[in-house]
C-alpha cells in the first residue's frame, strides 16, 4: 500500500470533529492525536513510520500532521487524570488532499463489498449505497472529534464522537432539521431484553429527516418493481407516523411499537386485504412463503393481525419448530404494536396490549447515566444476554473486566452532531 494510502486509511479510522477553536482552519493541523499511553500512541506511529519517543510521568504524546511540513510525535503536558486518547480531525480538508487516493480507495472498497454482499446473498445496491454514503458523509465533515476515556482503570470507557459539519453542505442541513421529542415511556418494558432502541422525534421533522435514509432502507428491502417504488411507499407512510420508534429484543422475540400521528389511516393501509394479498405475493416472487391473518384472534377487544413468514432459512433464535416467524400486530390507540418470534409472541403481544390499554409500563435499566432528555435516540445492548443467544457462548472468552453493556445515545444542534458511547 502506497503512503498515500496508509494515511487515508488511517483518517478514515479516526474520524472525528474538532470543535471551532481561536486558530483560522488553515493554521489547524488535519490530525491531532493525543495519548497519555504508550500501548495506544503505537499504533499511530505505525502507521505514520514514526518512532516512539520515551513518555515521562504527567506527560503525554502528541501526533501533529501539518498541512504542509513534516509529521511531528512529540510529548507534552498531560491535561488528563484517567487513561484518555484524543483524536481530533480535519476530514474534508484531508480527504480533499488526498482526492486521487480517496477515489481509488472508495472503488476499490464498493467492488469488494459489492462481491461480498452478492455472495452472502444480501442486497448488493444496499451495500454500494451504504459505502457511498459513508464517503459523501466523510467529504463533508469540517471536522471530527473522538475522546476514549478508561473509567476506574478497568475495561470500561466512555467514548464520546462530534461531528461538525461543512457550511452549506447536506449533513449541515440534515442536522438543523432535526428536532428532539420527549422519550415516551417503553411500551416494551422486557425484563430479559437484550437490546432496546429508542426513537424520538418531533413529528414535523420525522419526514425530513428519514428521507435520506429511504433509498438505503428501500434498496435492502424487497419491494414490487423497482427501488423507486419502495422509495415511494416509504415516504408515503411516514406522515402517518408521529416520530417515536421502539426496539425490543429478548432471546426467542423482537419487538416493535410505532407512535402513530394518523392511527386511523396506518390501520386501514396495513390491514387492507388487498395491500395484504399484495404483501403475498411480492414475498412469494422471492421465494418467502408469507401469510397474512386479519383479526385472527383479540384480546380485551384489540383484534390482531396474525403474520407467519417462512424463508429459505430460518431466522436464528426466531423461528418456531416448523422455521416459521410468527408474529402478532395490533393497534391500540395512536400506538402500533409488533411482536414476532419462536417464543410464545401471543402471550407477549397480550402483555402488551395490557399494559398500553392500562397506560402500565415496566421499568428497564437506563439507557445511560448521561442521557438527557436532549437524546433523541438511545441504545442499550446487554453482551450477556445477547451472546446467550448465539451458537458460541459469549462468556467462554469473558473476563471479569470485560465490558457486559454498551449503551449508545445521539444528541444534535445545527453545528454538530455528538455521540456517547458507554462500556460497562
Amino acid at each position: 500500500m502506497s503512503r498515500r494510502l496508509v494515511h487515508l486509511a488511517a483518517a478514515a479510522l479516526l474520524l472525528g470533529a474538532l470543535p471551532p477553536g481561536q486558530e483560522s482552519t488553515g493554521s489547524r493541523p488535519l490530525l491531532r492525536v493525543a495519548a497519555n499511553d504508550t500501548r495506544w500512541m503505537e499504533a499511530f506511529a505505525q502507521v505514520f513510520g514514526l518512532d516512539m519517543p520515551a513518555l515521562q510521568q504527567g506527560q503525554q504524546l502528541e501526533l501533529l500532521v501539518p498541512n504542509s511540513g513534516a509529521i511531528r510525535l512529540l510529548p507534552s503536558a498531560d491535561p488528563f487524570r484517567a487513561r484518555t486518547l484524543v483524536v481530533d480531525v480535519r476530514a474534508a480538508a484531508w480527504l480533499q488532499r488526498e482526492a486521487e487516493a480517496v477515489a481509488t480507495t472508495e472503488r476499490q472498497l464498493t467492488t469488494r463489498v459489492d462481491a461480498f454482499a452478492k455472495l452472502a446473498a444480501l442486497p448488493a445496491k444496499a451495500a454500494r449505497e451504504l459505502c457511498a454514503s459513508v464517503f459523501s458523509l466523510a467529504r463533508s465533515l469540517e471536522s471530527a472529534n473522538v475522546v476514549v476515556t478508561q473509567i476506574d482503570g478497568g475495561r470500561r470507557y466512555d467514548i464520546r464522537l462530534e461531528l461538525v459539519p461543512m457550511p452549506d453542505s447536506a449533513f449541515a442541513r440534515w442536522l438543523a432539521a432535526v428536532a428532539p421529542a420527549a422519550m415516551s415511556q417503553p411500551h416494551l418494558g422486557w425484563p430479559d431484553a437484550a437490546l432496546r432502541l429508542d426513537l424520538a422525534l418531533a413529528r414535523d421533522c420525522f419526514p425530513v429527516v428519514c428521507a435520506p435514509f429511504l433509498p438505503l432502507i428501500a434498496a435492502a428491502g424487497i419491494h414490487r418493481s423497482g427501488a423507486g417504488a419502495a422509495e415511494d411507499e416509504l415516504r408515503a407512510l411516514l406522515p402517518l407516523l408521529d416520530g417515536s420508534f421502539q426496539l425490543a429484543f429478548a432471546p426467542g422475540r423482537l419487538g416493535f411499537a410505532y407512535g402513530l400521528h394518523d392511527a386511523d389511516a396506518f390501520a386501514a393501509r396495513t390491514l387492507d386485504p388487498k395491500h395484504l394479498q399484495q404483501e403475498t405475493e411480492v414475498l412469494g416472487s422471492q421465494g418467502i412463503e408469507a401469510e397474512f391473518t386479519p383479526a385472527a384472534l383479540a384480546w380485551r377487544e384489540v383484534p390482531m393481525l396474525r403474520s407467519r413468514v417462512r424463508g429459505r432459512q430460518p431466522l436464528p433464535g426466531l423461528g418456531n419448530e416448523d422455521g416459521d416467524l410468527v408474529s402478532f400486530g395490533a393497534r391500540v390507540g395512536n400506538l402500533w404494536l409488533q411482536i414476532g418470534g419462536g417464543n410464545a409472541p401471543q402471550d407477549s403481544m397480550k402483555r402488551a396490549i395490557d399494559d398500553a390499554l392500562d397506560a402500565k409500563v415496566r421499568d428497564p435499566a437506563a439507557a445511560s447515566s448521561e442521557t438527557a432528555s436532549s437524546a433523541w435516540l438511545t441504545c442499550e445492548i446487554d453482551l450477556d444476554r445477547l451472546g446467550a443467544t448465539a451458537k458460541a457462548p459469549r462468556d467462554a472468552a469473558s473476563t471479569p473486566d470485560t465490558p457486559s453493556r454498551v449503551c449508545l445515545s445521539l444528541r444534535s444542534s445545527p453545528q454538530s452532531l455528538k455521540a456517547l458511547i458507554q462500556l460497562r
